[in-house]
């Protein structure tokens, strides 16, 4: 991000982390007070910026909206969008 590049909700991406394509979902705004209390003072605004959330796959590089994600990576990311209804194939 500080070189420039941009991201959007919904797509994956390779190169941020090792070997590991991530995905950026759009929080929804029903999660910003309790998650991001800090950027509503920066903002001067309860819910009036966009926030992504970074998800990571399990070590099969599933995601946890994928059938056969690893349940106990689960805690560890809770999903604070409208996860994508798609299976592995």
């Amino acid at each position: 991000m500080k070189e420039g590049r941009v991201f959007e909700a919904g797509k994956e991406y390779d190169g941020i982390l090792r070997d590991l394509t991530v995905y950026f979902g759009r929080v929804e705004k029903r999660h910003y007070d309790e998650h991001f209390g800090q950027a509503q003072i920066y903002h001067d605004s309860d819910d009036d910026f966009d926030v992504l959330q970074l998800v990571w796959p399990d070590s099969a590089g599933s995601f946890p909206w994928q059938e056969g994600f690893e349940e106990k990576l689960r805690e560890a990311q809770p999903l604070l969008f409208e996860a994508p209804f798609e299976s592995k194939s």
